[in-house]
């Protein structure tokens, strides 16, 4: 019903389901970039408000690339932030809230931001897939061992000798925000510091 024609008013001022668009919804540009439910596909409208079908299942990753962020997203800097990947305030993951500063700075979350920056010349604080994802995940999980026939006894494997770790071969992540994962804290900016186990044979080094 009313498909294509405005209907802000005749829709009580809110987006979503409406009796003026009959089984459809009213919808504009905003609520389809803020994530408002029933306004799913509403990408199309380009202007004001139409009436459309514009309900459906919600679009997966990153959403709202480059564009302004920082009122958006409540959690912070690096957090996932459904504004930036996600809907009806629910965060996916795939988008975070940063600025070039936060990857300097060894924020959690930003760590791809100066590397993945997507408007140079947009606002300070962008939403983009800034989060480096091989540092958060944990360790696979170990599968289940086939349960074997009891045998005889064994003499015991006599203990042995512990090995000393072999630092990583080569210069690693270079580039790559380091802060974090080397156990930098906001506070100590200036030394360098030897990180084998995320620069391998470099170091972690800041520039303020």
């Amino acid at each position: 019903l009313n498909e294509g024609k405005g209907c802000w008013g005749a829709c009580a001022k809110t987006a979503g389901d409406c009796a003026h668009c009959g089984t459809g919804q009213c919808c504009r540009p905003q609520d389809y970039t803020n994530g408002v439910v029933g306004c799913e596909l509403a990408d199309a409208v380009e202007s004001g408000s139409r009436c459309g079908a514009w309900a459906g299942d919600p679009p997966a990753g990153l959403r709202n690339e480059g564009r302004a962020c920082a009122g958006s997203c409540p959690d912070g800097f690096g957090a996932d932030c459904a504004y930036c990947g996600g809907w009806d305030g629910v965060a996916d993951g795939s988008g975070q809230c940063c600025r070039l500063v936060d990857a300097e700075r060894g924020v959690p979350g930003c760590e791809l931001a100066a590397t993945a920056w997507p408007d140079p010349e947009g606002p300070a604080a962008q939403c983009g897939a800034f989060k480096d994802h091989n540092l958060f995940e944990g360790p696979s999980p170990t599968p289940p061992t086939t349960p074997t026939s009891p045998t005889s006894p064994t003499s015991p494997t006599p203990p042995t000798t512990p090995t000393t770790p072999t630092p990583p071969d080569g210069l690693m992540n270079e580039g790559v925000a380091c802060a974090a994962p080397c156990g930098f804290t906001n506070d100590q900016w200036g030394p360098t510091r030897d990180c084998p186990q995320f620069c391998g044979t470099g170091t972690c080094c800041s520039a303020f």
